[in-house]
């Protein structure tokens, strides 16, 4: 899934704010997800971290195409 940086932003301030109060559960755009223990939830921080590290808000252009011919004479004499 993609996220904004703003998206990343919130993420992030959700799960610090649930590690700093002792809660182990996180609520972000209505979504309710429970962590079993507070390395999970630090290895969530550092994932979004990283993800945020590395986000862009930039539209991302799709790769061009590239295409192949194969050119063959067969048996008429032609010689590629």
């Amino acid at each position: 899934m993609a996220y904004l940086t703003s998206d990343l932003d919130s993420i992030i301030a959700n799960l610090e704010t649930s590690l700093s109060k002792g809660y182990a559960e996180v609520t972000h755009e209505g979504n309710r997800l429970v962590y079993r223990t507070t390395a999970e939830i630090l290895k969530a921080i550092a994932y979004f971290r990283a993800l945020y590290n590395n986000a862009t808000d930039a539209p991302v252009s799709p790769a061009p195409k590239v295409r192949t011919f194969f050119l063959h004479g067969g048996n008429r004499g032609i010689g590629f």
